[in-house]
């Protein structure tokens, strides 16, 4: 066999054919695995790892930097580090087996969701999203009390200790044809953990004010002092998805082909008849970067958060689970169709890849920013990838497997 002089390496491209893979500035390589290529144009292997915590059906790990999460079966797990530098987890709620958690940070709370389930985690603790609206509260006519005659209409809330509101319930009206009269509420509905908040318009009024917190049974026997205005009605928790992101006051969530998005700064309720964006296909990436949101469904869109504009960006979508953030925020990266994408915070997108390489149509991955030794590396991995068509077919299309990988 005659001695081969390697030159410097350039990257992976599987469209060149075997005899042009050697080119002015250096060469390219068909596949490589397990390796790192650095700007010097040098190869080289990437570290191996060992395993600290095991579990029957593991998935969904995620960590914000000071807590960490994991789904194993029909737990969501708290993973934490002991003194020692043993890992161990402790299981706090109950979800729905086999289905991928996606995570996002806002206003100082983890949140989780997987579709089904959505939760705010914090040290430890998971605590379902957004609180049910109480239904309206029942009515009936009284005497003995200094309410004028005239129209009367009452709506409730829930109100947790920790200062989240439910969205406000349907009304109630009832009018009253004599003066010094009183209305009773008997039988108010209740919600554990939460306070029975009342609003009523004055006589004869439209708008609904606070009168504050009541017990299960109260009677209204005169006008009291207008109270705040509710700032949740026709408001709904905000749904669950198979995304969760958060971006400038708003939490977006998306659910199949639908991107529902938060009240500003009320992160766990929503307008269902205005917050919501409806897409020809399935959502497979959701990533904020820091003016907006990019968005494929059946091509890749880009939101500006300001004017709430969208506008298509690419004529593809994604791989689902690629996307992926620089630490700064300024970037934001995803596999596309066609390639690794890079996108700014203006919109402006950028693929990477396309000209070197021609990818195997994949069903979903995962991606990661990797910092080690100098070099700073965006990585996708793909998982079902389907017949590649167009990349060069002069070479032998097969790896010898690893042992480890073997069945």
């Amino acid at each position: 066999m005659n001695p081969v002089k390697l030159s410097s390496f350039l990257g992976v491209n599987n469209r060149l054919p075997p005899e042009r893979l050697r080119v002015k500035d250096g060469s390219f390589v068909v596949s490589a695995v397990n390796g790192d290529f650095t700007d010097a144009g040098t190869f080289r292997r990437r570290a191996g790892f060992a395993s600290v915590l095991g579990g029957s059906a593991a998935h969904s790990f995620w960590s914000n930097g000071k807590e960490a999460y994991m789904a194993d079966g029909s737990s969501l797990y708290y993973v934490t580090k002991g003194n020692s530098g043993n890992i161990t987890r402790t299981a706090i709620a109950t979800i729905t087996p086999g289905r991928q958690f996606s995570y996002a940070v806002a206003a100082g709370f983890s949140y989780a969701t997987n579709g089904i389930e959505f939760f705010r985690l914090s040290d430890g603790t998971a605590t379902p999203v957004g609180v049910p609206a109480p239904s309206a509260p029942i009515l009936s006519a009284g005497t003995g009390g200094a309410l004028p005659k005239g129209i009367y209409i009452f709506a409730l809330s829930f109100r947790m200790a920790d200062g989240r509101d439910s969205g406000i319930s349907d009304v109630a009206r009832i009018e009253l044809f004599t003066d010094d009269g009183s209305i009773e509420l008997p039988a108010l509905p209740s919600l554990s953990g939460a306070a029975t908040i009342l609003y009523m318009t004055p006589t004869n009024g439209d708008d609904l004010f606070e009168v504050g917190e009541v017990s299960l049974t109260h009677t209204i026997t005169a006008v009291p002092p207008e109270g705040a205005r509710p700032v949740a009605v026709l408001t709904q928790p905000l749904p669950a998805g198979h995304f969760v992101r958060y971006l400038k006051g708003r939490l977006f969530t998306a659910n199949d082909s639908t991107v529902f998005f938060s009240l500003p700064y009320a992160l766990e309720m929503f307008d269902a008849s205005s917050d919501s964006f409806q897409f020809p296909a399935p959502i497979t990436l959701l990533e904020p970067c820091i003016n907006g949101l990019y968005i494929a469904a059946d091509k890749t869109y880009w939101l500006d958060i300001n004017s709430m504009e969208m506008r298509e960006v690419l004529p593809y979508g994604a791989v689902l689970g690629t996307g992926g953030f620089r630490k700064d925020e300024s970037q934001v990266w995803w596999m596309s169709v066609r390639g690794m994408c890079v996108g700014d915070q203006n919109g402006q997108v950028v693929n990477t890849q396309e000209a070197a390489l021609a990818l195997p149509p994949a069903q979903f991955g995962a991606s990661l920013f990797r910092e080690e030794d100098g070099l700073k590396q965006m990585v996708a991995s793909t998982f079902n990838p389907q017949p590649n068509t167009t990349a060069a077919r002069a070479w032998m299309e097969a790896e010898v497997l690893r042992k480890e990988t073997q069945p």
